[in-house]
């Protein structure tokens, strides 16, 4: 996920400089900032993702529910 919230209810972008948590737009969820290294271009993208084992049934996760 690329979009998020602040507390104060700002939206935010997954970026290098953001808070290192957030809120889940869609679920009011706890959200963390994660990041990855392209295998490729070696850059790092970051991304949001759900605490783990939190809001499983949010319509923003991409992964099926077990």
């Amino acid at each position: 996920m690329q979009l998020a919230q602040t507390p104060e209810g700002k939206k935010v972008t997954a970026t290098a400089d953001a808070p290192k948590e957030a809120i889940c737009p869609h679920c009011g969820g706890k959200l963390t900032l994660r990041s990855r290294k392209a295998m490729n271009t070696c850059e790092a993208s970051y991304f949001w993702r759900h605490c783990s084992n939190q809001n499983r049934h949010c319509s923003a996760r991409h992964r099926p529910v077990a």
